[in-house]
């Protein structure tokens, strides 16, 4: 993330997505700073909260992660528990409405495909060459033009993998009882140049990180 000496590891995703059973050795780590392994923690779990109530119907595996890993947290920091709560309604068929605060989603994603970058090149993405941007495909927006927009990658998305099947790869964090995360990316060059991630939570929870190399005057 930052260049800084990786003395620790960091689980990409965190540990708290998976249900409890999963072992270490099992899932994808990266090096990480102590500053940037830890000062992330409380957007996991904010993160984690948004994908569980959004995506978790049933018994399927975001309700159980839900219940296990957020339930009580929701319980024991009425902080927390007033952050995800703030500005919710009731709708008129009795579901709730929760505002997402996208600035803490996007600082989660943006580290999300730092590491998930050096897991599948070995190097740091170089952010200053990169302009990075997520649209949250499973969340309702209110601004038509974001919904345009995000219609508009879809489709694209769609012709891609169409055109240029070759140039796709996918990967499944480890699968247990279900799936808890995969993302497919699109990456027809070296991780120095343009390339998309396609990521599932949970099969359900859908989002898009685009990594666009920036063109600069001088090139």
């Amino acid at each position: 993330m930052c260049g800084a000496d990786g003395s620790t590891r960091e689980h990409v995703p965190p540990r708290s997505f998976f249900p409890k059973g999963v072992g270490h050795q099992e899932l994808l780590t990266v090096p990480s700073c102590p500053k940037h392994n830890t000062a992330k923690s409380n957007d996991d779990q904010y993160v984690l909260a948004q994908i569980c109530i959004n995506a978790g119907l049933g018994e399927n595996l975001a309700k159980q992660v839900f219940l296990r890993s957020i339930a009580p947290q929701l319980i024991r920091s009425p902080a927390f528990a007033a952050r995800i709560a703030q500005g919710a309604k009731t709708l008129p068929n009795g579901w709730r409405k929760y505002p997402v605060d996208s600035d803490r989603l996007d600082r989660f994603f943006d580290h999300f495909v730092h590491a998930l970058v050096f897991a599948k090149y070995g190097c740091q993405l170089d952010k200053h060459q990169h302009q990075i941007a997520h649209l949250y495909l499973s969340l309702t927006s209110e601004d038509p033009n974001e919904q345009a927009q995000r219609d508009f990658v879809v489709r694209g998305l769609g012709h891609l993998s169409l055109a240029f099947a070759d140039f796709q790869e996918r990967f499944e964090a480890a699968n247990v009882v279900g799936p808890v995360y995969e993302y497919r990316l699109f990456a027809p060059a070296e991780p120095d140049a343009s390339m998309t991630f396609r990521h599932y939570f949970y099969g359900v929870f859908e989002v898009v990180s685009m990594l666009t190399r920036r063109v600069h005057p001088d090139a």
